[in-house]
């Protein structure tokens, strides 16, 4: 993590903003998914550091830095529901991921990008047992992945879908 701390001060130093924003995003990726130094209010930090240096007419870029922090409040959630959380937390956290997806999606310019957002929304109205809504996002995604000819995609929602039409049964 110094390293990544070392470049961005570096980075800030010389002024290369675009080149920040990646290396607070890269910080963001590893305070996530690094087991050893995982710290949600880090990545968030750091992935919001992100977008805040992200230049306002890069839409696609700004989309995507919303969507990490979307899956920062996921995360969130589902840890929240695995200790046992109060309900109250549980939604705070939801609808801070739901508020976020959706601020993505609205800046999304590149279908192929919209896909995964839809996708992900599904996976998270799946997990707060808001079945209608969840199967409008998978929805979304297969047409997507369809009018894209992406193949995998089409098939992976569809696996989605499929897990969450047998959790009702």
């Amino acid at each position: 993590m110094a390293r990544h701390q070392e470049t961005i001060r570096h980075l800030r130093h010389i002024g290369d903003d675009t080149a920040e924003a990646i290396a607070h995003s890269n910080l963001g990726y590893a305070y996530m998914e690094i087991p050893a130094v995982r710290d949600l209010d880090a990545a968030e930090s750091a992935y919001q550091r992100s977008l805040d240096l992200s230049d306002p007419q890069n839409t696609l870029n700004r989309s995507k830095c919303l969507q990490t922090i979307s899956m920062v409040y996921q995360d969130r959630f589902e840890e929240a529901r695995r200790q046992g959380g109060s309900e109250v937390a549980l939604q705070l956290h939801a609808q801070a991921a739901v508020a976020q997806y959706r601020q993505a999606l609205d800046l999304c310019p590149a279908i192929t990008a919209r896909g995964p957002l839809h996708n992900n929304l599904g996976l998270l109205y799946t997990a707060l047992g808001q079945t209608e809504r969840a199967r409008e996002h998978y929805e979304q995604d297969v047409q997507i992945c369809e009018q894209t000819s992406d193949r995998y995609g089409t098939g992976q929602t569809r696996v989605n879908l499929a897990i969450k039409y047998t959790r009702l049964i």
